[in-house]
């Protein structure tokens, strides 16, 4: 179910990624992809995704960190966004997102999961905000989510969502270009249907990743 709304006050990952987006804005553009550091964003890291868009009402994760593998149990990167939305949330979701890209838009949202068996009810909060591509579009964002509660079995999977879109009022006029014609999107990794009994272990690399001193 989706309900229009505003948001809670976001927990501090989500407040550290939304913050350092604004940070990288010139002159109220929208950031670029390529001006994403790991080093800028070291606490939030374990939180952050980001998503690129593939086609309408398709997004996937490029990276997405630990709270990711922990909801699916299993690498979050190429993923689909919707793999962790219920059936009846995923178009939605999926709008929602396409508006991140298209219109351009920040959003927010407040998640819940439902209790299940040994699946404990869980809360969570996400904010998804858009990056500029090399081309100049926006087909790529940046986001962050937190969860409370106890995972229990995984995967596991948002039922209820309130969402808040704010569209970006940009200093000059912006014009989306569409993504090209998906031919193919067969993934090449599981993901696209998490299996629903243990906890496979990461075997995915980050794109992103915090380097201290020689140790990767």
């Amino acid at each position: 179910m989706t309900l229009s709304g505003g948001s809670k006050p976001l927990p501090r990952p989500l407040r550290e990624v939304e913050a350092y987006w604004e940070a990288l804005r010139s002159n109220g553009d929208i950031p670029s992809k390529a001006d994403v550091a790991p080093t800028g964003l070291e606490c939030a890291l374990p939180y952050m995704m980001i998503l690129e868009r593939l086609a309408p009402g398709v997004s996937r994760f490029r990276f997405g960190g630990q709270v990711f593998h922990d909801l699916l149990g299993m690498s979050a990167e190429r993923v689909p966004l919707t793999v962790l939305f219920a059936s009846s949330c995923q178009r939605d979701i999926a709008c929602a997102v396409d508006n991140v890209f298209q219109k351009p838009a920040i959003l927010r949202g407040d998640l819940a999961s439902k209790a299940g068996i040994g699946r404990p009810s869980i809360s969570a909060q996400m904010v998804l905000m858009p990056l500029k591509d090399a081309a100049g579009g926006t087909s790529q964002a940046l986001g962050a989510l937190y969860f409370e509660g106890r995972l229990g079995r995984v995967p596991r999977q948002f039922s209820d969502m309130r969402l808040k879109q704010t569209r970006l009022i940009l200093d000059r006029p912006y014009s989306q270009p569409e993504p090209k014609p998906l031919a193919a999107y067969e993934p090449d990794q599981p993901g696209f249907s998490p299996k629903k009994t243990g906890r496979p272990a990461y075997t995915g690399r980050p794109r992103l990743r915090v380097i201290h001193g020689d140790k990767a």
